[in-house]
């Protein structure tokens, strides 16, 4: 690669991204990139073709902010406006009405690989002056003018595999390192974090040995930190400091390819769920995978049904998470005690997979009006979007 001079931009607007997981982003203003890109030309373009380069745009950038990117390189920006690197911005630059009105309507969507939960890596060139293997600019005009709609469009172009998700958690943009180093004694989400990273590193790494996930600093975890160290020309101390959790954070991104084409893709616990309840009772106070599996399938209904509130996926079952259980099973006609047994895990997996599977194709007219006494997956869209 070429070097170039990195243009580092912190940004700050007026409304500020969406969140997934550890995912903080922003409502980044892609609009004026386009225009001092293509001039007039995209203003013209037909609107599903302009809708699919704002949904790449916006994906590209938040998958730099969710897997940290830069930052884990040890710059202190989140996007360097390159289009050499990522995406290009010019503040003040003159836009187009049809832009903002399209980006104010889906600022707050991204792409993603079904059953993930990161912002895909929907790299993109102009398809004339610079050919790449993903989207390519130009020819979303010439699909657009075929009849295909945005998704059709990143779908041929990312594969079948992807969806485009909508989410009302918006937030500002923080930074993962939780601020001390962590050592042995400490427990918490960031244990968690650090935990799962690692045995995931030790599949290309086996020197390293596997954890037990259960959020814990112990020993063993001190011996697996000091053996990641000296891998990677670290102080072996087994502290993890923030050039060990960036270092981490860096290691894992890359193994995981979740920074590019061929992503593996990020599950709620590092994991894809086939919804087998693993027999342990969750209730406040109760942490780890199976709680982060279960408000991630839990947020994601609640994108559709207005009764469950949203809440942060974290593994960690507080008060919050309780109140969603509670929600979903009133809502369900389940037992209303805000515990999850059996009965409830099933029925909260199997409400996620209808929604997954309802949604094989998002967005399209049902063939037939919609009125009252509906019901069904195309009555829980309409009722979403309003």
């Amino acid at each position: 690669m070429q070097k170039h001079n990195f243009v580092p931009v912190k940004f700050r607007f007026s409304r500020s991204g969406l969140a997934e997981k550890w995912l903080k982003a922003l409502r980044f203003s892609i609009i004026p990139q386009r225009a001092a890109r293509f001039g007039l030309f995209c203003a013209s373009w037909p609107e599903q073709a302009i809708r699919a380069n704002i949904h790449a745009q916006i994906s590209l950038t938040l998958n730099r902010i969710y897997t940290e990117w830069y930052r884990s390189k040890g710059y202190n920006f989140d996007i360097t406006s390159s289009t050499s690197y990522d995406q290009y911005y010019v503040h003040g630059r003159t836009v187009f009405d049809v832009m903002v009105r399209i980006t104010d309507d889906i600022f707050n969507t991204y792409v993603r690989k079904t059953g993930t939960v990161n912002p895909y890596f929907t790299a993109y060139c102009d398809g004339k002056q610079v050919t790449c293997s993903g989207m390519k600019q130009w020819g979303t005009v010439d699909r657009a003018n075929a009849g295909s709609n945005a998704l059709q469009t990143l779908k041929y172009y990312y594969g079948n595999d992807i969806e485009i998700v909508r989410s009302t958690n918006i937030a500002d943009v923080p930074e993962s390192y939780p601020g001390s180093p962590l050592r042995e004694g400490d427990s918490g989400t960031a244990v968690f974090t650090l935990q799962r990273q690692l045995n995931r590193i030790a599949k290309d790494y086996p020197a390293l040995g596997t954890l037990t996930v259960d959020g814990i600093f112990g020993p063993a975890m001190t011996a697996t930190v000091k053996r990641f160290q000296k891998q990677f020309g670290l102080t072996a101390d087994g502290v993890v400091g923030r050039a060990t959790w960036y270092k981490i954070s860096y290691i894992y991104v890359s193994v995981k390819d979740l920074a590019e084409l061929t992503s593996e893709g990020e599950t709620s616990d590092g994991i894809l769920s086939d919804g087998t309840w693993n027999g342990t009772v969750l209730r406040v106070g109760s942490t780890g995978s199976a709680v982060e599996q279960l408000q991630f399938w839990l947020n994601t209904i609640a994108q559709y049904d207005s009764a469950i509130p949203s809440i942060t996926v974290d593994g960690i079952y507080g008060n919050s998470t309780a109140a969603a259980v509670r929600a979903f099973q009133k809502k369900y006609g389940l037992t209303v005690d805000g515990v999850v047994g059996q009965a409830t895990w099933t029925e909260v997996y199997d409400q996620f997979l209808s929604i997954q599977s309802d949604n094989g194709t998002p967005n399209a007219y049902p063939g037939t009006p919609l009125r009252q006494g509906d019901s069904g997956q195309n009555v829980r869209l309409v009722q979403f979007w309003l």
